[in-house]
């Protein structure tokens, strides 16, 4: 099939007898979909949906052919929502690309910002960029393994392939994933890696010492000490992937563990006037919501007073204890 000829198709300009054809092709084979689906996602990415226009096939083509030749592509990202087959949040300390092993990667994507539009990989795999994040993978999978290496964050929906192993390869360690889908962040400042498994089956375990792994599965969470070279099993801590799926989540937390999720989410920092407010404690569900609207809510539920600069927020009050 020719990629002219699914531009067309998704155009609206082909003919029928193309249109059929198209059918006929996405029908014989999977691996046509995950083609398809490629094209589809690059040619969206790249259109301009700014000036209404009839659709120009050749233009579209053009614009997909020069994403597709380039070696690195930079996406700017905002939030992502959507439902997920299974996932799981790995933070790892990573060194710079210059002391990384060589590995065979013929392409690189660095986001910015948190990803809007996922990258699409050669065996159907999706890939959302958390910021200031860098993911190498192969053009073609290859081989009996498929192998990518991250820096920084990444939300991954993992095409299942029992047959070829999927692995995340970092300096430090290694994720290797024996069910579906995953959900990785990885980035240079941490001195400690780990996984947070939502859904699916994963291994995890350090480069230097393969043998010893934490197997790993929905609500299990497995964390790397970089210096004290040791593995451990810790309690899941799904607030973390609030970044990807915009829910933060509290069971009866205090206003500590609040402050902790809310700075590293909204790129804040609390100060306690009063210490006894570290006792108050807070139940409630926020999706895709402001840290205003979060702020007003403890404001009311927890009897305090909020002072809010530029980067700080000051709670002040009675306190819980």
């Amino acid at each position: 099939m020719k990629e002219a000829e699914i531009i067309a198709y998704l155009t609206n300009q082909a003919t029928p007898a193309q249109q059929k054809g198209v059918e006929v092709w996405l029908a014989a084979n999977p691996k046509n979909e995950i083609t398809f689906r490629r094209i589809k996602l690059l040619w969206e990415a790249s259109r301009d949906e700014t000036v209404p226009m009839a659709p120009d096939v050749e233009r579209a083509w053009k614009n997909i052919h020069a994403h597709t030749q380039k070696p690195t592509r930079v996406l700017r990202q905002k939030w992502w929502y959507g439902s997920i087959a299974a996932c799981f949040m790995l933070l790892i300390g990573l060194c710079t690309w210059i002391w990384w092993p060589k590995v065979d990667m013929q392409e690189m994507v660095q986001g910015d910002y948190v990803a809007t539009l996922p990258i699409l990989l050669a065996d159907g795999t999706k890939v959302w960029l958390n910021q200031n994040s860098t993911l190498h993978y192969p053009k073609i999978f290859n081989g009996s393994k498929r192998k990518v290496v991250l820096s920084g964050q990444a939300f991954f929906e993992v095409a299942r392939d029992e047959s070829h192993a999927f692995l995340i390869e970092t300096p430090s360690t290694t994720v290797k994933v024996l069910g579906t889908s995953f959900d990785v962040m990885a980035y240079p400042d941490s001195l400690q890696h780990w996984v947070q498994v939502q859904f699916g089956k994963v291994a995890f375990f350090a480069n230097n010492n393969a043998d010893k792994q934490l197997l790993l599965t929905k609500g299990q969470m497995g964390l790397y000490d970089r210096q004290k070279d040791q593995l451990l099993f810790l309690d899941n801590r799904p607030n973390d992937l609030a970044w990807q799926n915009g829910v933060i989540e509290f069971k009866h937390n205090n206003v500590t563990e609040i402050c902790r999720v809310l700075e590293k989410h909204f790129k804040v920092k609390f100060k306690l006037n009063n210490p006894n407010l570290a006792d108050c404690r807070l139940t409630g569900r926020f999706e895709h919501v402001t840290l205003d609207y979060i702020l007003e809510t403890m404001k009311f539920t927890l009897d305090i007073k909020i002072t809010r600069t530029t980067n700080l927020i000051t709670l002040d009050g009675m306190g819980c204890s």
